[in-house]
C-alpha cells in the first residue's frame, strides 16, 4: 500500500467517525486524529445539532466537526435529505397533549412550539372516548396514543366518539 493510498483511506476513515460523533454530541466541537495527525480534509456535511437555547436546528458542519456559516443554523432541508427528522406526540408545559418535529436524536424543533397534529396523525392517530366533565356531564375528548388529554381539555363533537 503506498502513502497516498493510506493517507486518503485514514481521511475516509476519521471522516466517518467524525459524522457519527458530530451526530451524537452536535453541541460541543468534536476534534478528529485526523487534525491532530496533521491529515487535512476538505468538504462539508449537514447534520442537526443542539442550539444554546436547548432546540434542535439544522447546521453545516467542517469534516474536522466545526460549525459552519457563524454557528447559525441553515435550512432544514439540507439535514431533512440526509436524516429527516419525524413527529410525535407530547406532553406540552400546561399538561395538555401536541403533536412535536423532533430531531432524529430527539431534540425538539420550532423552538418547542407545537406543530399542526396532521403531522402526527400520519403515523400514530390520535383517538376520541367518551370521558366526564367537571360538571358531570357525559362529553366526548380527544386523547395522543399515550392518553394525554388534547384541545387543552375542551370537549370535541360528540360525533368523533359515535
Amino acid at each position: 500500500m503506498n502513502r497516498l493510498h493510506f493517507i486518503f483511506l485514514a481521511v475516509a476513515f476519521f471522516s466517518t467517525v467524525n459524522v457519527m460523533a458530530a451526530a451524537e454530541t452536535c453541541d460541543s466541537s468534536p476534534r478528529m486524529n485526523a487534525e491532530q495527525a496533521g491529515i487535512s480534509c476538505t468538504g462539508s456535511y449537514y447534520d442537526w445539532g443542539r442550539a444554546q437555547n436547548g432546540y434542535g436546528y439544522c447546521y453545516e458542519w467542517t469534516c474536522y466537526g466545526d460549525v459552519l456559516n457563524q454557528g447559525q443554523p441553515v435550512s432544514n432541508y439540507s439535514c431533512e435529505a440526509v436524516r429527516p427528522s419525524y413527529f410525535n406526540w407530547g406532553r406540552a408545559q400546561n399538561g395538555w397533549g401536541y403533536c412535536y418535529q423532533y430531531t432524529p436524536q430527539g431534540l425538539t424543533m420550532n423552538q418547542g412550539q407545537p406543530v399542526s397534529n396532521y403531522s402526527c396523525e400520519q403515523t400514530r392517530p390520535s383517538y376520541y372516548t367518551w370521558g366526564r366533565s367537571q360538571d358531570g356531564s357525559t362529553r366526548c375528548y380527544q386523547y395522543t396514543p399515550q392518553g394525554i388529554a388534547m384541545n387543552q381539555g375542551q370537549p370535541v363533537s360528540e360525533f368523533y366518539c359515535r
